[in-house]
Order: C-alpha cells, then sequence, then structure tokens
C-alpha cells in the first residue's frame, strides 16, 4: 500500500530501502492545492504532501530525508513565504515522527527562475534549525545544472550527473 517501501519509487523503478514520492507540491491539498495539470500526472492521490508527509514518515521511520519541492509549487502560483511556510511545517512533522532523523531540504531551479529568494530563505531556515539542534541541512543541488527538460524543471543527461554529484 501507500508507504511502502519501493511502491512509490519514481519512474516505476523499485527500490525496497527507500520511499519516494513524484510530482508533489508542498501544500497541504485543502487549502493550496497544486495547479491542475500537475494532479492529471496522478489522478488516484491528492497532490498536498503537507497533509501526506506524517503518514508517510511513520510508515517507514526514516533515518534520513531528503526534500525537494519549488518548481511544482512556483507554477502553482505559491508564494515564497507559502513555500517556506510549507518547509516549516513538512520539517516539523518528520521530526515529530523520529527526532532523530536527518532532514536534507534540498535547492529549487526551474528554466527562466533561479529562485534565488526561496534558496536563500531555505538555506537560512535550515542552517537556523541546526544551529537549534536540528539535523537539517540545505543542500544546493542544483549548483551548476542547467541542462532541463523541455519543461524546464528536470535535470537530464549531464545536468542529472551534476545534480547527483551535488548530493554527495
Amino acid at each position: 500500500g501507500e508507504g511502502q517501501p519501493g511502491e512509490n519509487s519514481p519512474c516505476g523503478v523499485s527500490d525496497d530501502d527507500n520511499d519516494a514520492h513524484g510530482a508533489w507540491c508542498s501544500s497541504d491539498n485543502a487549502t493550496n492545492g497544486c495547479q491542475a495539470n500537475i494532479s492529471a500526472l496522478d489522478s488516484h492521490r491528492p497532490i498536498g504532501a503537507l497533509e501526506r508527509i506524517t503518514d508517510w514518515t511513520t510508515a517507514v521511520n526514516p533515518d534520513i530525508t531528503f526534500i525537494q519541492f519549488g518548481a511544482n509549487d512556483a507554477v502553482s502560483g505559491f508564494s515564497t513565504a507559502t513555500m517556506i511556510s510549507n518547509f516549516t511545517a513538512i520539517t516539523d512533522k518528520i521530526l515529530a515522527v523520529n527526532p532523530d532523523s536527518a532532514v536534507f531540504l534540498s535547492s529549487a531551479k526551474t528554466s527562466g527562475n533561479p529562485f534565488t529568494e526561496f534558496n536563500t530563505q531555505l538555506k537560512s531556515f535550515a542552517e537556523a534549525r541546526f544551529d537549534a539542534g536540528d539535523r537539517v541541512y540545505f543542500i544546493d543541488t542544483w549548483a551548476g545544472v542547467n541542462e532541463l527538460d523541455g519543461y524546464g524543471t528536470h535535470p537530464i543527461n549531464g545536468g542529472a550527473d551534476k545534480f547527483a554529484q551535488n548530493l554527495l
């Protein structure tokens, strides 16, 4: 079922050590749903991760959580303030389930939108949480990645390799 390792991996890639959820927004669907064309990608589920993060985290109790939102939020018209508020709530919910979990927050980027303000605020948020004793980290996964797909939202070819190297 939903939330079981390997069953939610993107692109049909099974990985029993990881639980992945693609094409989501950071919002709760009730108040800040994603743009309708995004929900068409997968009509059997809601799009707001905020309302599902506790269930997902409880189901797998992760030691490490990697979060990358931003592109879907931006095309849905979310402000930087809303996105940071959602990241704060998501981080709080993850750490409520497992206070020892490490939470890695990824930078965001689309073609034509470097997300400068959002990335700066997200980095400051992660640093403040780390300074307060939480294992919350910011990773600039998009540094040097300019090879994007036709939608301008996903790395392709060498861009995916750069993205992966930025995670190391």
